[in-house]
């Protein structure tokens, strides 16, 4: 392989990263196998998208995703499901795994809209989200909040995982 990036200049006989693509391409091509092992869905779908199309660094970064969002999160049950954008869940398990996200003392602030404890964490189920009105289908949002630079005092959203919910 030469220089799929163009790092080296054309004049140029010798590049200093001809042989690194190679061992770019090795790897990549590993952390691809490894997401197939993995999940097939959120990141796992990005990063063999890009494989596909040949863009091998950024599938490589989202293989890498993929593999950090399959391992068990801190503090999860033996019987907690990981939680992934996109995933399929049955109704059941889904409101299972959206009272676990929210942990102990969460609230009610709003019709289908629930607060963690520490105001981190929401899920917002509305009447549209659980009819499929829009999006994909049927889901639920669950949400991670950050305080809001722009406006002291009041949280953000800085991740979202949407559940797709599924018959039992």
């Amino acid at each position: 392989m030469s220089d799929p990036f163009g790092l080296c200049p054309p004049q140029q006989t010798v590049c200093l990263f001809s042989g690194v693509w190679d061992k770019a391409l090795s790897a990549a091509k590993s952390a691809y196998n490894a997401v197939l092992d993995m999940t097939p869905i959120g990141d796992g779908n990005r990063a063999i998208g890009a494989f596909g199309e040949g863009r091998y660094l950024q599938g490589a970064g989202f293989a890498a995703m993929a593999a950090l969002n399959a391992m068990p999160a801190e503090g999860m049950g033996a019987g907690a499901v990981k939680l992934v954008d996109g995933m399929h869940l049955p109704v059941g398990k889904a409101l299972d795994a959206a009272a676990d996200f929210l942990g102990a003392g969460y609230r009610e602030m709003s019709g289908g809209r629930f607060l963690s404890s520490d105001g981190l964490r929401q899920v917002r189920m509305s009447a549209n989200d659980l009819l499929g009105k829009h999006g994909a289908g049927p889901h639920i949002n669950l949400d991670r909040l950050a305080p809001n630079p722009a406006k002291p005092g009041k949280n953000m959203i800085v991740e979202k995982i949407h559940i797709l919910l599924t018959d039992p």
